[in-house]
């Protein structure tokens, strides 16, 4: 997650360089493109947010407050931008993706899940027309899905470590071999510490920037090569300088290159524990199958990160415990977290994750709790017939009950606001309007936040579902599913991706969930005594499972 600072510290120690392509050139590259590297390694979850932030600042109108608005555009942008890179004379060697954070850096994760949790809250004090939301929370996933939809899927890997031990080991290979120059595409300053060989580049893309020119376009972007940088400052590697710059934020590179020559570092405190943490030490998988392998390569990074702690114990911090780190979704910050909706399913779908052999383990899920960040523990006993025979009811029942002539996506929409909705009126005395529930069936922009809110809470039950698809999935792969998780399996078979199920379609309008919107208002009776004020406001210290006692889909028997 970087070494703060490094890069800006490191100025004027990279070279410009420039890609360009022209219609005029395409097969008669300039001696400037010849001279630069032709492997490119990208670290996918760089990428995906630099091509979000490059959106969203060029955006020059429309509302943020969507949660999820933009991710087939953001998905064809991550393509288009590949394929530029390809014109100017690149060749994509590799895609990856972060599938384990790794123990040491949890820290830093719920840190960032803090601030964003601290961005809501002062935004929910103003008009939600006018907020600017943090980033869309399915955005590395809706970018993963839109590369292994297209050429580059054999490219794409979600690997079982953080994404830049993958690239560095990568270019490292690349530049042993001699035939190709690798150029590592990353926003990460951790990879200037990493090995990535003497030869290897790294091209850092918040220095990158685009201009359409005649015939054409060229990127111009600040290009460093770590090892040249070491030698000429006399050292083997940047580790020990970049130590002296993590601990003092302060120091000037060539304040800290003086520093290694005249104390050194091998010795200093928290030195050796520094390089310990940037060593890459991929886990092995040699004892999955091929085809669990290259299912884990495709799955959900945040849902993979379960997967991988439950079937490579080498990548837990505690052998113990299995940490699962839910997105941030866009919520009303003040209310009891949208992550309390689909609380049982996701318990189901660890159960049975665990049941692939963790199953002595226990799963921390770590989501926004009142004003900051906490988990709940799960403890998952060794027999869950009783609550796979329930949800498999659920889902079966939700699925009889949803319109006709849904699409895949629509359905399992259906099925979340069902969900949520019962969940809401469990607790909130406030009736449940017609309009409110149009504005959630048909993904439209939030009026207020509480819409926000339940559209989050709609969110959090897909996306559960979709949790307990995945591990299923997993779990057919490995030929060791029968019973009710095959029947549960065959509900979950069609269920789209990302962009698919959390974004607008066009033929989501209010005559198509009218008739829906009005059944389900009429069937959303509130309770006369809502769970009061403990859930109005905040969920500091409510346990998931005092709360979720209920079966959400009991109205659908109504």
């Amino acid at each position: 997650m970087g070494i703060p600072g490094l890069t800006a510290r490191l100025s004027g120690r990279g070279r410009p360089v420039t890609l360009a392509y022209t219609i005029e050139t395409t097969t008669s590259p300039s001696e400037q493109q010849t001279q630069l590297p032709d492997a490119l390694i990208v670290d996918g979850p760089s990428l995906s947010y630099y091509i979000h932030k490059a959106m969203r600042e060029s955006a020059s109108s429309g509302s943020s407050t969507g949660a999820s608005s933009g991710y087939r555009t953001l998905g064809a942008r991550i393509v288009e931008f590949l394929d530029g890179m390809e014109k100017t004379g690149m060749r994509i060697e590799a895609i990856y993706f972060d599938g384990v954070l790794p123990g040491h850096k949890l820290d830093t994760r719920v840190s960032r899940m803090k601030q964003n949790v601290s961005y809501l809250r002062k935004a929910v004090l103003g008009d939600v027309r006018e907020a600017r939301m943090p980033d869309p929370p399915f955005l590395v996933p809706a970018m993963l899905q839109a590369l292994l939809e297209s050429k580059y899927a054999s490219l794409v890997q979600v690997v079982p470590a953080e994404a830049d031990d993958y690239c560095a080991l990568h270019a490292k290979r690349v530049a042993a071999g001699g035939l190709s120059r690798p150029l590592i595409l990353t926003d990460d300053s951790d990879m200037f510490v990493l090995d990535i060989g003497r030869s290897s580049r790294i091209l850092y893309l918040s220095s990158l920037t685009h201009l359409d020119i005649l015939h054409g376009f060229r990127y111009t972007a600040d290009m460093y090569c770590p090892g040249e940088i070491a030698f000429s400052a006399g050292l083997r590697d940047l580790k020990q300088a970049a130590y002296y710059m993590k601990v003092d934020k302060k120091i000037t590179f060539d304040a800290a290159i003086a520093k290694v020559f005249r104390i050194g570092s091998e010795t200093h405190e928290g030195y050796a524990s520094f390089c310990h943490k940037i060593a890459a030490h991929p886990a092995s998988s040699d004892h999955l199958s091929k085809a669990v392998v290259d299912y884990l390569r495709r799955m959900d990074p945040r849902i993979a990160e379960v997967a991988h702690q439950a079937l490579l114990p080498g990548t837990r911090a505690d052998p113990e415990v299995i940490n699962a780190s839910l997105p941030m979704l866009h919520e009303d910050a003040t209310r009891f977290s949208v992550w309390k909706v689909g609380h049982d399913v996701r318990n189901l779908a660890y159960r049975i994750m665990l049941s692939q052999g963790s199953s002595q383990c226990i799963v921390h899920e770590y989501s926004r709790r009142g004003e900051g960040i906490g988990h709940s523990v799960e403890k998952c006993t060794a027999s869950w017939q009783d609550e796979l025979s329930e949800v498999l009811e659920w889902m079966n029942a939700s699925i009889l009950q949803a319109p006709l002539d849904t699409s895949p996506a629509q359905r399992w929409q259906y099925v979340g606001t069902v969900i949520a909705l019962h969940f809401y009126t469990e607790y909130y005395a406030e009736p449940f309007t017609y309009e409110r529930t149009v504005t959630v069936l048909t993904k439209a922009e939030p009026s207020d936040w509480l819409d926000v809110h339940i559209s989050g809470m709609v969110q959090a039950a897909v996306y559960s579902v979709r949790m307990l698809n995945h591990f299923l999935d997993l779990h057919a792969v490995q030929g060791i599913i029968d019973g009710d998780l095959t029947r549960l399996h065959s509900l979950l078979v069609d269920m789209p991706g990302i962009a698919e199920l959390f974004e607008r379609s066009d033929t989501d309008t209010v005559g198509f969930w009218k008739s829906s919107a009005e059944e389900l208002v009429a069937m959303l009776v509130p309770f006369e005594e809502a769970n009061d004020d403990e859930m109005e406001k905040s969920d500091d210290k409510s346990e998931y499972a005092s709360t979720i006692g209920s079966n959400p889909y009991s109205l659908l028997a109504r």
